[in-house]
């Protein structure tokens, strides 16, 4: 929260033609964050506390260069497995649009239609 909050983190897309914000945060990068900060071996917090180790003052250069090893880290293994992750998506996406369209084929067309 506190990334989003100082603006660390941007979440806020601002849409073509349009003066609104829309806060925008995918799955992969809440599950990417979720495992860096809470889920993960190195992880900061344990059940939403903060570690002590964290709270010390004179660790917090060595913590940091920590952490960015382990987003560095990360980051590689995401770019590493992007095709499996894409090939994931595509598949996901065909089959979920097949379960729409074998239960319900007018769905597709209905964005379509144009009344006479």
């Amino acid at each position: 929260m506190a990334l989003v909050n100082k603006d660390l983190l941007p979440v806020r897309l601002t849409l073509p033609g349009s003066t609104c914000d829309v806060i925008f945060l995918s799955q992969g990068l809440r599950f990417n964050m979720e495992w860096l900060l809470f889920k993960g071996p190195w992880a900061p917090f344990d059940k939403w506390h903060l570690k002590d180790d964290y709270k010390k003052i004179n660790k917090r250069k060595e913590l940091i260069e920590n952490l960015q090893s382990r987003i560095a880290m990360m980051a590689a293994c995401n770019f590493l497995l992007m095709p499996l992750i894409l090939l994931w998506q595509i598949l996901y996406c065909f089959y979920n649009y097949a379960e729409l369209v074998r239960f319900d084929s007018l769905s597709l067309f209905v964005n379509f239609y144009v009344a006479p």
